[in-house]
């Protein structure tokens, strides 16, 4: 009889045993399943915001604001019209501080790189001008005084330090340049120059 009873009492820890082991690792999987899940829904959730944030009024106003930063004056972006990553507006336009240039572009489009927005730069690629109008004033007059145009101080918001801090362009097509420019030289003058 002790040893019928051993045995059953070593079967009953072996099932036991394997009970537990097959508990832990259903545990570990539902785990594994329940962090995937979680890491899933906020790569979804990171990356509609991030694209909500890109098309809306706030983004082309910031962007306008730091054109107008780094060229030193004032620049104004019409309304985005998007399609996938590829981006329309009718009208760019600056007046540097100075009153030095002016720029007018018609008709851009240009596509985002949203890869690069992961490396910290958003990045504008195949950027397209349908017509680039320039006017600038390049005559050195030591009575005019020179502004530089100081950046804002703005509010950090929550989702600032997730952002990109710079700007990267590359690949711009004009179809047509018309501009003048003036020197101490004389005017300078073009049309349709590409």
């Amino acid at each position: 009889m002790p040893n019928r009873r051993s045995r059953k009492l070593k079967v009953r820890k072996a099932q036991s045993r394997k009970s537990r082991e097959r508990g832990s690792i259903k545990w570990v999987y539902y785990t594994g399943g329940f962090l995937t899940l979680i890491i899933l829904v906020g790569l979804i959730a990171g990356y509609n915001s991030l694209r909500s944030y890109l098309r809306s009024d706030e983004f082309r106003l910031m962007l306008s604001e730091e054109v107008g930063y780094e060229l030193n004056g004032d620049a104004t972006l019409t309304t985005f019209q998007w399609d996938g990553w590829n981006i329309q507006t009718e009208n760019f336009s600056f007046k540097e501080l100075n009153g030095f240039q002016n720029i007018n572009a018609l008709g851009i489009d240009a596509q985002v790189d949203i890869g690069a927005i992961w490396g910290g730069v958003y990045r504008i690629e195949n950027v397209h001008l349908r017509e680039l109008e320039f006017i600038g004033d390049f005559r050195s007059d030591p009575k005019r005084e020179i502004l530089i145009k100081e950046r804002p101080a703005k509010e950090e918001g929550f989702w600032d330090p997730f952002l990109p801090d710079s700007f990267d362009v590359t690949g711009i097509d004009v179809a047509s340049v018309n501009g003048s420019a003036e020197t101490d030289d004389g005017v300078w003058a073009w049309e349709n120059a590409s």
